[in-house]
């Protein structure tokens, strides 16, 4: 009996200790579970996470700046993405990846020093351990210097920042500033005037079609505010010294068939939310014609997908409204795909002002121009096809202007008369330096060459040279006729000079071309001697 209590307390024992035993290796077992549970879910969030091994970077696009006292950030041209190799799932790959930029110390406009910008991928990034991020050094100057956004390539454009409150307006009656909200423009709903204009809570009536709209800006910065156009109305506006980013949508469209007149004074800037939209919005069925009133100068940028000025995506796919320049500087901007002047179905017109067209997007394709029918009797045009083309078009019309394309055309491009033309750059250096106007009287030697009877009832006028500016090189670029004929037709070939070793005498007229070529420009001396022209 007294053997079988103790066998009875011996077992119990054991089955005790057993017991203590088999919890301590549940609890190591679970504390071992969930620690590999854990670090199964970190090597989950890792390989998530896309891994950037290097950032391709175009030569000056992260160049460090100096800017003018008082410059936004906005204003510095920070890229809103960078082109980096990224490794995921043991997979190379080359992504576009999105980017904000933090200062060190804090970006301050008015306080002159340095600041260092740091790009900061999005949160479904992370850099290798090896890899430092992207950085550019801000330079914020006490004395004025040019701002990097007003400086077109071909540095024909200098902005020196103006407070508003300095401006020279025009005193319009009706006038608005656009720091103060948005602006609707619009049918006058009582039927009293022809416009209303809405701003906010206060509408502005008795509004006649003739009259001018002015929007103005005592805000130094850029404001998150647009502009907008509709009800088919015929209006005037003028933006003098404005600089607008929409907070959604387009930065200034111009819908619903309305027709709009838009005079620039002074330096101008208007940019949409983003992708899909557009600068300034032409939707098919309105049209635009712009004025320089006075220095005027705008920087239109396009969203991707969208157009500076013309076409969004977000509506007419890639159509757009008619578009006329008579003078003033237009900068177009715009990234990837689409056309950054224009869209399909538009009717173009350039007749004076220097436009110069320019993609941002260095991996995408962009189209220069896109129009249903361009029309060029003057100014300065610089079209910048990023793999696509420079001018899609169905049919070009060119009587005038210089005209620079760096790709391909498409369309058929002829003059007035019908005859078909190309492009020839002009040597103009025995006459002018870069980025000079060029004077018709000093062309008009060229150009009375073009003018002949030996082409009977092709010309009417003259080639038209308003607005025409050199570029760094000191060349235009005219477009003119293409038409075989041999050069015993105007003088004995002997007697004139090759000066390029193109097999062609310098002084033999375009069309005479079968292929485009340099021409030269003589210099004043050799006019009178020239005996091809009396007078001058």
């Amino acid at each position: 009996m007294t053997g079988g209590i103790y066998m009875k307390k011996f077992y119990t024992r054991e089955l005790h200790r057993l017991s203590i035993g088999l919890l301590i290796i549940l609890t190591l077992l679970f504390a071992f579970l969930l620690n590999t549970a854990v670090q199964a879910e970190e090597q989950e969030l890792l390989k998530a996470k896309q891994v950037i091994y290097t950032f391709d970077i175009p030569d000056g696009s992260l160049d460090d700046r100096d800017v003018a006292l008082g410059t936004s950030q906005e204003q510095l041209d920070l890229p809103s993405s960078l082109i980096a190799r990224v490794k995921n799932a043991e997979k190379e790959q080359k992504f576009e990846v999105p980017v904000t930029w933090t200062a060190h110390p804090q970006y301050d406009r008015d306080a002159p020093g340095e600041y260092r910008f740091t790009a900061i991928p999005a949160e479904e990034y992370t850099l290798a351990d090896h890899l430092t991020p992207p950085g550019v050094t801000v330079t914020v100057n006490e004395a004025e210097v040019d701002d990097p956004k007003a400086v077109d390539e071909r540095e024909d454009v200098r902005f020196k920042e103006e407070k508003s409150e300095d401006r020279s307006r025009s005193n319009q009656p009706f006038s608005f500033d656009i720091a103060s909200g948005s602006v609707v423009i619009e049918p006058d709903t009582t039927g009293q005037s022809d416009i209303q204009v809405t701003q906010g809570s206060t509408v502005t009536r008795g509004i006649d079609s003739s009259d001018t709209i002015e929007l103005y800006s005592t805000s130094g910065a850029t404001v998150n505010h647009f502009v907008m156009v509709k009800g088919g109305i015929e209006t005037n506006v003028a933006a003098n010294g404005i600089n607008i980013k929409s907070p959604s949508g387009d930065g200034f469209s111009i819908t619903e068939n309305s027709t709009v007149t838009l005079t620039l004074v002074g330096n101008n800037y208007v940019q949409p939310s983003g992708s899909y939209y557009a600068g300034i919005l032409v939707r098919v069925g309105s049209s635009l014609t712009i004025e320089d009133g006075g220095n005027g100068f705008i920087e239109a940028r396009g969203g991707n997908y969208s157009a500076a000025i013309g076409g969004a995506s977000s509506y007419d796919g890639t159509g757009s409204g008619d578009i006329t320049i008579n003078s003033g500087t237009i900068n177009c901007y715009a990234g990837k795909w689409n056309a950054i002047l224009g869209g399909d179905d538009a009717n173009i017109t350039i007749n004076g002002g220097k436009v110069n067209i320019t993609n941002t997007n260095s991996n995408f394709d962009k189209k220069g121009i896109s129009a249903d029918t361009l029309v060029l009797n003057g100014g300065t045009v610089s079209a910048d096809g990023y793999r696509n083309r420079s001018i899609e078009c169905s049919k070009a019309i060119i009587n005038g202007g210089s005209l620079y394309v760096n790709s391909s055309i498409s369309g058929t491009f002829i003059n007035s008369a019908g005859l078909p033309v190309s492009q020839n750059r002009i040597d103009a250096s025995s006459v002018y330096g870069p980025n000079e106007m060029v004077k018709a009287g000093e062309l008009d030697v060229l150009m009375a060459r073009l003018h002949t009877a030996q082409v009977p009832n092709a010309y009417s006028n003259l080639y038209g040279v308003r607005d025409v500016y050199t570029d760094s090189s000191a060349s235009v670029y005219l477009w003119l006729p293409r038409v075989n004929m041999p050069l015993t037709d105007i003088e004995d070939p002997s007697s004139v000079k090759d000066y390029d070793n193109s097999g062609l005498p310098e002084r033999i007229t375009a069309k005479y071309l079968s292929t485009p070529v340099t021409l030269k420009l003589l210099n004043p001396d050799d006019y009178s001697s020239s005996g091809f022209i009396n007078g001058n």
